[in-house]
């Protein structure tokens, strides 16, 4: 690539010129070393809450509703107690016909009535700090039909309880 200079009529050619700075322009990215800075995380963290020892633990931590499947049966506990198995289905207003549902899938399922009752009588006796209610967590394994998580959620709606959470699934022990 030549060019001409109209002043003085000497030609000089760019191509060498060009040819060193992009050997240069390589020869600095190969040897810079792009290194993050350790320990340093760019996160937003909330200032009001979090799992420093500053404040008071909660006396009343919330509720926790787990399910777990063992063979045909569906084991349900609410706060580590367990709740009795469905055996009357008369006034089935918590699930939506949860005795159609555990006929036909042959299994032998809790009583939402129950769990209904003492997420209300949780919420009626809840004196804790949060500012949205009483918390209700939902923990089941994963061989537990969604309907079962589905009736809870739509329990806590009903009892207008808005911090509903899911628990983290447990690693598989090797």
């Amino acid at each position: 690539m030549a060019r001409r200079d109209a002043d003085t009529g000497v030609e000089g050619d760019m191509t060498p010129m060009i040819d060193c700075v992009f050997l240069l322009l390589i020869f600095f990215m190969c040897a810079t070393k792009f290194r993050m800075p350790e320990g340093a995380l760019s996160s937003w963290l909330p200032r009001d809450r979090g799992t420093g020892g500053d404040g008071p633990p909660s006396a009343n931590p919330g509720c926790r509703i787990s399910f777990q499947r063992e063979g045909n049966q569906i084991i349900c506990w609410a706060d580590d107690v367990t709740v009795p198995f469905a055996t009357d289905y008369a006034d089935d207003t918590v699930g939506s016909s949860q005795q159609d549902f555990d006929i036909e899938f042959q299994l032998q399922a809790p009583d939402m009535r129950a769990v209904q009752e003492h997420i209300q009588n949780r919420k009626d006796t809840y004196r804790g700090v949060n500012a949205k209610g009483l918390p209700v967590i939902i923990d089941f394994a994963p061989n537990v039909p969604s309907r079962y998580v589905v009736d809870i959620v739509n329990i806590c709606k009903r009892l207008q309880i808005a911090d509903v959470a899911f628990a983290a699934p447990e690693e598989a022990m090797d």
